[in-house]
């Protein structure tokens, strides 16, 4: 029977570790911790501990009194890239074959710190943030479990145990951004702005297609039991000229040494498009650039109002259309993402609606494909970028794909919230945080069978949900970010 602890799970770390020696790489490992003295990282006491030794009181004691969160960020910036990239997805099929095959546990059992990670809960899902599996995992296995008692598990893993999940036909998806790629096309919003503003609600549920997809939820900053506005408005003030105009607009206004004009240039584009647009709703479009740009890392090509303001018969159905570039420059599988953005009073009439548009999207695609190739042969891009895109998105050489199409949505809908006067501040921080992680992850499934119900289960879909308490606080968001109604 295999058995989760410290022996069992350094071992199978040390099968996905690059070019560092074992003793480096335990000492790596305990420096998540704050030990008194340091590590005791010599050969012998290595080995022992990866036979089954019981760990020092010392670090047993300081993986017990460190955070978790702490733990979470230095094994993201330490650990993981000392890591194999390509057995991230062996590593977890590992987690969670040892986990199954320990009878000793209940399904109910919290591996590490996090309620997200109970037994049942890692054997069953298929989408997980990494740091934070490798982190709960490694606390529960040095505070929570004996490595004496696990002995004769430790030598259930054999030395290829890792590499045996090479051919393994599981889908395992990872719920962390793509990273931010540096290439032609350039980021416009602003992105350190953006971590500021919106925080994001970890949950455990996923969309199992068969692209990578996500679905993530963020709220605002909490000030006295209410959503605060001031860093949105800031964010939204911030970032409005680079949504409504076009990279060549933008250098334009460079160029002719007029920057201090584009706010106020935006704000009454947005006013002469208002009545064009009566069927849609700024905010949500804003929010979905914001979302698509800054968590995505997807950067525009074109906004809503761009391809409002594109000429021709044809109108897009999108709220705006991005290019996720592929992680592996060398392999041309870039995404078109397309975009769709509702806000509705309940979420799962806002979901109803935007799959709505999708599939207007979808039912369209040619033309939608056909405006964006046509745009980019006009002035809306610099000169040089304009080459890239065009041998990007139009490719003239044979054996080039265009890149696939994928669909960004944007949602917000009024999260049901207890009466403020009745609970404490930090009674209704916590009470919405658990709602928000309620309400997504029982809407997932949903979402999920919908897609499939429109026939759109092979693309990629990146989903972002902001809730607010009261639907009317969109126009005083916007009114405070830009002084105006409109």
């Amino acid at each position: 029977m295999k058995k989760m602890c410290f022996g069992t799970f350094f071992t199978i770390l040390c099968q996905a570790k690059l070019n560092i020696n074992q003793q480096d790489f335990f000492e790596l490992i305990m420096s998540a911790f704050d030990i008194p003295g340091g590590v005791d990282s010599d050969k012998g006491t290595v080995g022992h501990y990866k036979k089954g030794e019981d760990l020092v009181e010392e670090i047993i004691n300081a993986a017990q009194n460190t955070p978790i969160e702490l733990v979470v960020s230095y094994v993201n910036k330490h650990l993981l890239p000392k890591l194999n990239k390509n057995k991230n997805i062996n590593l977890v099929l590992a987690i969670k074959d040892i986990l199954n095959n320990d009878t000793t546990l209940s399904g109910s059992t919290i591996i590490g710190r996090s309620s997200d990670f109970t037994k049942d809960r890692i054997i069953n899902s298929s989408t997980f943030s990494l740091p934070s599996l490798l982190a709960n995992v490694l606390v529960y296995s040095i505070c929570d479990i004996k490595n004496s008692t696990c002995v004769k598990n430790i030598k259930e893993i054999p030395k290829n145990y890792l590499d045996s999940f090479d051919d393994s036909s599981t889908k395992i998806y990872f719920n962390e951004n793509p990273p931010r790629i540096n290439f032609e096309l350039d980021y416009t919003a602003k992105v350190e702005s953006f971590n500021n503003t919106f925080v994001e609600v970890e949950h455990t549920g996923n969309l199992p297609l068969s692209n990578p997809s996500n679905v993530k939820i963020y709220h605002l900053n909490i000030l006295n039991n209410r959503f605060d506005f001031r860093n949105i408005s800031q964010f939204i003030k911030t970032n409005i000229g680079n949504y409504v105009f076009s990279r060549a607009k933008i250098k334009d206004y460079s160029l002719n040494n007029d920057v201090q004009s584009i706010g106020l240039d935006a704000l009454r584009e947005l006013q002469r498009t208002g009545s064009s647009l009566s069927d849609d709703n700024h905010f949500s479009e804003i929010m979905l650039y914001s979302f698509l740009e800054c968590a995505l890392n997807a950067p525009k090509i074109m906004s809503k109002i761009e391809l409002s303001n594109t000429g021709g018969s044809f109108r897009s159905h999108s709220s705006g259309v991005h290019l996720l570039p592929s992680e592996n420059l060398s392999i041309l599988n870039h995404q078109l993402v397309f975009g769709a953005s509702k806000i509705v009073n309940n979420l799962k009439d806002a979901v109803d609606n935007a799959l709505v548009q999708i599939k207007e999207i979808s039912n369209n695609q040619d033309e939608e494909y056909n405006l964006i190739e046509g745009s980019i042969l006009t002035a809306i891009f610099p000169p040089d970028l304009t080459v890239y895109l065009k041998n990007l998105l139009i490719p003239n050489r044979q054996g080039i794909d265009r890149p696939d199409v994928a669909y960004g949505i944007f949602l917000s809908y009024e999260i049901e919230h207890q009466t403020p006067e009745s609970i404490s501040n930090v009674e209704f921080r916590n009470y919405i945080k658990e709602k928000m992680k309620s309400d997504i992850e029982a809407i997932i499934p949903y979402i999920y069978s919908q897609i499939n119900g429109l026939g759109l289960e092979s693309s990629s879909f990146y989903i972002y949900v902001l809730p607010l308490i009261n639907l009317n606080d969109k126009e005083r968001i916007m009114e405070n970010a830009l002084g105006v109604s409109i």
